[in-house]
């Protein structure tokens, strides 16, 4: 006699899409590159005062993996997927802040563009445009899970 979890349909989905969790919030030699290249590109785009070049490097910026590893491992009590999880963020973050900090120390002469300027008094407005711009993903990937 089947039970009522062997007869779940979407249980090889839920099991697809832990493991995608799992892949995408481990610290490894992909997660620690493109944090690099993130932190490199947003860096040169300050430098250079482009807007769009500081977008794409938060584009390519791999530090949502960990968040969601950890969303998921206080959800199912998982503590091995936090330690995981967790480690990756901090480590990333800790790799991003070093490499943001020696950039910012190559190049002291150059004047503080009007990118710099901006990020030093945020708004309500800039809030809310965070806010927004999140919504979709969460509400994306609660119909996933």
């Amino acid at each position: 006699m089947e039970s009522i979890e062997d007869q779940d349909p979407t249980r090889p989905k839920r099991a697809q899409r832990r493991r995608a969790v799992e892949d995408a919030a481990a610290l490894g030699r992909p997660h620690l590159l493109m944090n690099v290249a993130a932190t490199l590109i947003a860096g040169f785009g300050l430098f250079e005062d482009s807007p769009a070049v500081i977008i794409g490097a938060m584009l390519i910026a791999a530090l949502l993996g960990p968040i969601q590893g950890m969303a998921m491992a206080l959800a199912e009590s998982d503590l091995r997927l936090l330690r995981v999880s967790f480690t990756a963020e901090v480590l990333g973050a800790a790799l991003v802040l070093v490499l943001g900090i020696a950039l910012g120390t190559i190049d002291r002469v150059s004047p503080l563009g009007h990118e710099i300027l901006a990020r030093t008094a945020p708004n309500i407005l800039d809030l809310l445009i965070g806010l927004v711009g999140g919504a979709p993903q969460v509400s994306q990937w609660r119909h996933q899970v």
